[in-house]
């Protein structure tokens, strides 16, 4: 008999429903590792995280992705287009 591979997930947003996806992630605990949480909204991201037990992350984590430079903490700001989405897309149509 072959041992499954275990997965690693991330959950990304940590609003609304967040806490029912725990839960299930908490019930698959013999085959899948949450490893990470995300919010567009540092603080509620960091919330859940650290009641999850896991890594929190930020939008800045995206940005650098999307735009291949390191982003500075605070440097994500209202004015920012990642700020608003993890893709830095404003959504009224509008791209950056």
């Amino acid at each position: 008999m072959t041992a499954r591979k275990r997965l690693r997930a991330a959950l990304i947003g940590t609003g609304g429903i967040a806490d029912v996806h725990l839960i299930a992630f908490r019930a698959r605990e013999t085959d899948i590792d949450l490893v990470v949480a995300v919010d567009i909204d540092e603080a509620r991201g960091g919330t859940f995280a650290r009641e999850a037990g896991v890594t929190p992350a930020t939008a800045s984590l995206y940005k650098s992705a999307f735009t291949g430079r390191t982003v500075r903490h605070g440097e994500i700001t209202s004015g920012d287009p990642f700020y608003r989405s993890m893709d830095g897309r404003i959504r009224e149509g509008v791209t950056t």
